[in-house]
Order: C-alpha cells, then sequence, then structure tokens
C-alpha cells in the first residue's frame, strides 16, 4: 500500500510536469517490483530462483542512483537559481554596470585596502547634463537609449580593474584603484571626451549628450566611503 501510494505521488508529479517527478519514478518502480516479489516469496505464494534473490539488492542500488542523480540536478538548480539572483541583485537592468549596492560594496572594500596598503583610491560620480529635457523632449525610451550608450563609452575609458556602477536616474560611480588625483583627471578628461564626441543615434536624428565629473582621491586619515562620495 505504502509502495502504491509513493508511486502514485511520483505519477502526479509526473504528469504536472516536475522533472524531479521523472527522477522519483525511475528509482521507485524497479525498487517497488523487487521489494513486492521479495513479500510474495516470503508469503509463500512465488517460488524465486537463487539467482533472482539479489533483484531487491539491484533495485536498491538502482533507486539510491537514480535519487542521488536527482538531488545532484535539483542542487545544480539551486546553484543557477542563486547565481541569477545574485546577477541581478549586483548588476543594473538597464546598463549592465553594478548595482548601486554592488558599487557600494566594492568601494567599502576598495577603501579598506587602500587604507591597509597605502595605496590610492579615485573615485568619479558622473552625471549627464540636462537629463530630464532629453527624457521630456524624447521620451523615456530615448533617454534610456542614452543611459546605455554613455554606460558603455564610461566602461570603454576604464582600465581592467576599475568598477562602474549606475548609482541611480542619470548617476554613475566609478571607483579607480590606485590612482592619485592626476589619474583621476586625466581619465576624466578621456570620458568626458567620449562621451560628447558622437551623439546618440534616434529615428528622428540624434541626441547631443554631455556629462558633469566630480572627482575626489581617498584621505586615508580621515575618509570613509561616505564622506568620500561627498566629496
Amino acid at each position: 500500500a505504502v509502495n502504491l501510494l509513493m508511486i502514485s505521488l511520483g505519477v502526479r508529479a509526473a504528469l504536472a510536469r516536475d522533472r524531479y517527478g521523472y527522477y522519483f519514478l525511475a528509482g521507485w518502480i524497479p525498487l517497488t517490483i523487487a521489494t513486492s516479489v521479495r513479500s510474495m516469496q516470503a508469503a509463500g505464494l512465488v517460488d524465486i530462483a537463487a539467482n533472482d534473490v539479489y533483484l531487491y539488492a539491484l533495485g536498491a542500488v538502482w533507486e539510491a542512483l537514480a535519487l542521488t542523480l536527482g538531488i545532484a540536478d535539483r542542487v545544480l538548480g539551486f546553484r543557477r537559481e542563486r547565481d541569477v539572483a545574485r546577477k541581478m541583485a549586483e548588476e543594473d537592468a538597464l546598463t549592465g554596470v553594478q548595482s548601486r549596492r554592488a558599487i557600494e560594496m566594492q568601494l567599502r572594500a576598495l577603501a579598506s585596502e587602500a587604507r591597509a596598503g597605502g595605496s590610492g583610491l579615485g573615485v568619479l560620480f558622473v552625471d549627464i547634463d540636462h537629463f530630464k529635457s532629453i527624457n521630456d523632449r524624447f521620451g523615456h525610451g530615448i533617454g534610456d537609449a542614452c543611459l546605455a550608450s554613455v554606460a558603455q563609452r564610461l566602461q570603454a575609458e576604464l582600465r581592467d580593474g576599475d568598477h562602474l556602477g549606475r548609482w541611480g536616474g542619470e548617476e554613475f560611480v566609478a571607483l579607480l584603484p590606485g590612482a592619485n588625483l592626476d589619474n583621476a583627471h586625466h581619465t576624466s578628461e578621456r570620458i568626458l571626451r567620449a562621451v560628447s564626441a558622437d551623439p546618440v543615434q534616434i529615428a528622428s536624428g540624434e541626441v547631443a549628450i554631455t556629462v558633469s565629473i566630480g572627482i575626489a582621491v581617498l584621505d586615508p586619515l580621515h575618509d570613509d566611503m561616505h564622506s568620500l562620495l561627498h566629496r
């Protein structure tokens, strides 16, 4: 009765297109058959050859294998779901750069490393000029396209070890590990030229974009993450 109940639950799960129901049935049905045959032998209902008594052991091994594969598949599924959730939390969906939460965590870690190792840390706070007027004139869809374009241009002007995140709205934050004020200034100049050089092309023409950039370099003795961003 228990075997039939378990199989019926497995069939119900399989009919609901639950892939783990298939794993369960693949492991449980052979074991159920072997268990039932052995029970009938114990009751004197059937006579089983000596070699056939190993069917129960083989059924148990097969069940363990099938259920282990199912558990492994579920664990991998959990890991994939976790990775997707982490990516959604750490990546800005519109621009593809780091989210505000992720860039804050990165800044906190880099500031601690810079204070401990005595290296520099430059921060650029980038703001798209007159972005509200772009949304008002062309619509939010074009505004989103401008945000994505600016993010790509910012990323192209940063080094491999630098970090870029969207702070919110039309604001971006770039972190430059090891940079002093001159390094940060040169990077900012490149960004200004790269963003303003080519207007964003749209169906009705083009949208000219410029940005303003605030620069600050970590003061190890006085700065924490918040004061550095504020400056």
